[in-house]
């Protein structure tokens, strides 16, 4: 009887468990089909991205059922064609009924490959779209650019003729190397500063209409967006303020939460009085207004103004300033205080001249537009491409096996399995089936050899980093950012799990914020952005982002191969250079003081178009600025680093050649491009990282304090460990501290 009820009870209880396993089924089913759904894609900014940069991808989600754990992936191949995998969580609707919008940032290594967008609840895929660029299909209308092309950001009131003026392709292969596009909408900006990687001109336009009026108020109160957009200018960017109109006051007024972006308060609307210093900054002889008409121009005036006035109306420049160019932090704000929009601007024949001299110093010259045909046999066609075939060239403690080496050691393998074994088989053991033995014995010998020999070349058998750091401090606001560059070897295959580890700044107290990707090689080379067919994968599953994009997980380096990483970091730092520095006279004169508690190294002060070479200052030391240091032009400077050993007391007039040069000499000229004359003496662009270029920063009433420091203060470790992931010296590491001049005369 017990045994009976024991399978009754066993009986009731599996009933039970099955009848759960359906409910359950049941469901999950119901779930599934009300799933959410990937209602929109966009990716880039304004649907256009470029190769090698930092992308947000902006995913919409309909559907009101919640998932378990829901998250967006996005999966794209890196410049080696590897899959690299960036992850983050689908946040709550922000209202009720609303897409659920997450915004993932990836970066895309080469021209043409897709990009996978999966929304999934745990491992599982709910749904995915592959999607390709400048495809025709409703899920590919973004565009993908180059990663050395020019991308110009337009908001507000741009006229297409406007925009379209700013679009250019190579005539030889049909690349765009310019694109101009507009944002519709405040929701397409992003809300990272690193959203703005690909962007190289902001340009906002500020105009009569209240659909402008509202998109400005609305940026104003997104947070993140504004705050992004402040931050990517004051970390190297350059935001054009076309400030013009009746709505001027309303988006710039005082307490505006945009009047931050003006080099100056905003004080009143006044009408312009005379329209010839805009007519001569253009160049143009036709008049903005007919012989004799009154002008109807309505301008704002501007007080306390910071920064260069290069138009003004009145007899001072202070009277009614046009034109300003202004520094913020290491990035440039230019103010325009008319709207090209509205008439007479808007019919003016020498509006497109006056745009041209407005936007010159931001855009590359044409002369190098076409230099991606004349660099293909260099595998590159960017000063950045150079920079990084050189870092990964060689290796502290490996030595590359030569063609030579082993020519030779073909030879001597043949002498030895040809006529010495022939010589020893047939002449002296006289034994023809000694071949069976000694044929092996040879190939087992010469082996053994070729592995010693390339476990010798490779040292000691770990792995091996090249690194180059450069750190830019703004003094005035306290703000820096680093750049670190490296090629990691590794003798044999393995997967890497590494961040970037930053040492803190004295005084600061916030940890820095990092981001880690791959580093691709500007070109058509191996491991370009624009290479095709070779894929060096060794992993189907690739590698993962971190959540915070401040490292990479499962990183495959093939045997004897190399990988190339960059790293940027933002962070608060105290005050690490004191300096007071008045402007004399146009040169710079005053005291610095050192107070980082290491010493700087070769530094050099440049200032309005002059140049300081101040030897070494220690920790702790005070050095004097004054016109007895013998100022030479910033040019003669910043070239004669550039050439190093090849440079002569006329250095000017000699080209650099970017094969020839060395780390360090290519590393100088990136740090200040336009000032040693840009394309013309490079002979290469400099734009996949431009903003390196620090050239313009001491015209803008700015000192350059360049220095260099023995000591690394960040260097990749194993995200379990935290050990190096490599040995290795920095290669060369270059702090920048750019200081506030007092201008008496202002």
């Amino acid at each position: 009887m017990a045994v009976h009820i024991s399978r009754f009870v066993l009986l009731v209880l599996a009933v039970l468990a099955n009848a759960r396993v359906f409910a359950a089924d049941e469901g999950q089913q119901a779930t599934d089909g009300n799933l959410p759904d990937i209602n929109a894609i966009r990716v880039g900014i304004a649907d256009h991205f470029k190769v090698g940069h930092w992308t947000p991808i902006r995913v919409s989600v309909d559907g009101l059922t919640p998932l378990k754990d829901p998250h967006v992936i996005a999966t794209a191949p890196d410049n080696d064609g590897v899959p690299t995998v960036a992850t983050v969580p689908l946040p709550l609707p922000t209202m009720p009924d609303a897409d659920r919008v997450a915004t993932v940032y990836t970066n895309v290594g080469r021209i043409g490959a897709p990009i996978d967008v999966a929304l999934a609840t745990g491992t599982r895929a709910v749904e995915s779209q592959s999607l390709k660029a400048n495809g025709a299909s409703a899920e590919s209308k973004f565009v993908e650019l180059p990663a050395t092309a020019e991308l110009v950001l337009f908001m507000g009131p741009a006229s297409p003729e406007l925009t379209d003026s700013y679009t250019k392709r190579n005539p030889a292969n049909g690349q765009p190397v310019g694109q101009a596009v507009r944002v519709e909408s405040v929701n397409e900006l992003p809300d990272k500063w690193f959203g703005y990687d690909a962007v190289d001109l902001v340009i906002l336009t500020v105009g009569d209409g209240d659909l402008f009026g509202r998109q400005y108020a609305q940026l104003a109160t997104d947070e993140k967006r504004f705050d992004a957009l402040v931050q990517w200018v004051e970390l190297g960017g350059r935001l054009v303020v076309f400030c013009g109109g009746e709505n001027a006051q309303a988006v710039f007024g005082e307490d505006r939460p945009m009047a931050t972006l003006l080099p100056g308060k905003l004080s009143e609307l006044v009408r312009l009085p005379e329209t010839g210093r805009l007519e001569h900054f253009a160049n143009s002889e036709a008049p903005i207004a007919g012989r004799g008409a009154r002008v109807a121009i309505v301008v704002p005036r501007l007080v306390d103004v910071e920064g260069n006035i290069e138009v003004f109306a009145g007899q001072r420049p202070t009277d009614l300033p046009l034109v300003v160019r202004s520094a913020r932090g290491l990035g440039e704000i230019m103010f325009v205080g008319v709207d090209l929009t509205k008439p007479p601007l808007a019919d003016w024949p020498g509006r497109a001249a006056f745009l041209q001299a407005l936007l010159k110093p931001y855009l590359a010259d044409d002369d190098s537009g076409g230099a991606t045909q004349k660099l293909v046999t260099r595998g590159y066609n960017d000063l950045s491409g150079a920079l990084r075939q050189r870092l990964g060239r060689s290796f502290s403690g490996v030595a590359p096996i030569t063609f030579s080496l082993v020519t030779v050691f073909a030879i001597a393998y043949l002498l030895v399995v040809g006529p010495l074994d022939y010589f020893v088989v047939q002449r002296w053991l006289k034994r023809t089936w000694a071949g069976w033995f000694t044929f092996p014995l040879i190939v087992l010998l010469f082996g053994g050899m070729a592995l010693a020999l390339a476990d010798w070349r490779h040292g000691s058998g770990n792995r091996r980093v090249n690194q180059l750091e450069l750190v830019d401090i703004d003094t005035i606001s306290g703000q820096a950012r680093g750049t670190v560059w490296s090629a990691v070897f590794s003798p044999h295959a393995d997967q890497l799990n590494l961040r970037l580890d930053v040492e803190p700044f004295a005084g600061g107290t916030e940890k820095a914020a990092v981001l880690v990707s791959s580093w691709p090689l500007p070109g058509a080379g191996i491991g370009g952005t624009q290479a095709s067919g070779l894929d060096l994968a060794i992993a189907g599953d690739g590698y993962h982002y971190a959540s915070d994009l401040s490292g990479l997980d499962g990183v495959p380096v093939l045997t004897s191969g190399t990988k190339s990483f960059l790293a940027r970091w933002t962070a608060p730092a105290g005050l690490l250079v004191d300096a007071e520095l008045v402007d004399d006279d146009g040169l710079v004169a005053g005291s610095i003081e050192n107070r980082m508690g290491k010493s700087l190294r070769n530094v050099r002060l440049f200032y309005n178009g002059w140049g300081y070479r101040l030897g070494n200052v220690d920790g702790g030391e005070r050095i004097d600025v004054r016109e007895e240091l013998s100022p030479r032009s910033m040019k003669t400077i910043v070239t004669q680093d550039a050439l190093g050993s090849a440079a002569s007391g006329r250095s000017e007039e000699n080209v650099f050649v970017a094969e020839r040069a060395s780390l360090k000499e290519i590393f100088n000229l990136m740090m200040f491009y336009e000032a040693a004359g840009g394309f013309g003496f490079a002979q290469l662009p400099n734009r996949f990282q431009a903003y390196c270029d620090l050239s313009r920063v001491p015209d803008l009433g700015r000192a350059v304090l360049v220095a260099d420091v023995k000591t690394a203060g960040s260097r990749l470790v194993d995200s379990q460990s935290g050990e190096p992931i490599g040995d290795g010296e920095p290669a060369a590491v270059v702090y920048r501290f750019v200081l506030p001049v007092r201008n008496n005369s202002n």
